[in-house]
Order: C-alpha cells, then structure tokens, then sequence
C-alpha cells in the first residue's frame, strides 16, 4: 500500500469513528434502555476500524 492508499484508508477509519461517537449524540435523551444497545453497536463500527 503507497502513501497515497494509507491515507485514504485513514480517512475512512476516521470517518467511521466520527460516525460511531457521533450516534450517541443525544444518548443523554433516550431512554436508559437504549442505552446499552446504542453503546454496543458503537463497539462493533469501532472494534470493526480497528481490524482494517
């Protein structure tokens, strides 16, 4: 992979952190029984980042 490649990748993984933490925007919200599911789903996209 060249520079070019590895920064693009990058990208993306930022993007999808940016949209993992960006979900529990409002969690504050929500009802507490969402919470964890909201939370969960979030550790998947990040776990998921973290892997490419």
């Amino acid at each position: 992979m060249d520079d070019e490649d590895q920064t693009e990748a990058d990208l993306a993984e930022a993007g999808v952190v940016e949209a993992a933490v960006a979900a529990l925007d409002g969690l504050e919200d929500r009802p507490v029984g969402e919470h964890l599911a909201a939370y969960e789903q979030a550790h998947r996209e990040l776990r998921a980042a973290l892997e490419v």
